[in-house]
């Protein structure tokens, strides 16, 4: 899956195009290595991610919240680390 979408850093929402988990997002940035993003399907709320990058930027962390089909909610932590 290849997702784009180009949207201010300001909260406002937008269109995503080739993601198969939403279609509108908004994007804020409370910190340079921090990023907050909400995805909304179909007029749905799909989830919440945000990333992190360490300050050498060797990691990017994903904190994803989101419900699952039986309306619990669930917090999902997926670390990527850079390779040399």
């Amino acid at each position: 899956m290849h997702a784009e979408a180009t949207l201010p850093l300001d909260g406002t929402p937008g269109p995503v195009t080739g993601n198969y988990w939403a279609d509108v997002s908004a994007m804020k940035m409370p910190a340079p290595n921090v990023l907050v993003m909400q995805l909304v399907d179909h007029g749905t709320p799909a989830s919440t991610r945000i990333y992190s990058v360490t300050g050498d930027g060797g990691t990017l962390t994903e904190t994803k919240a989101f419900f699952n089909k039986d309306g619990n909610p669930i917090l999902q932590t997926t670390t990527f680390t850079r390779v040399p």
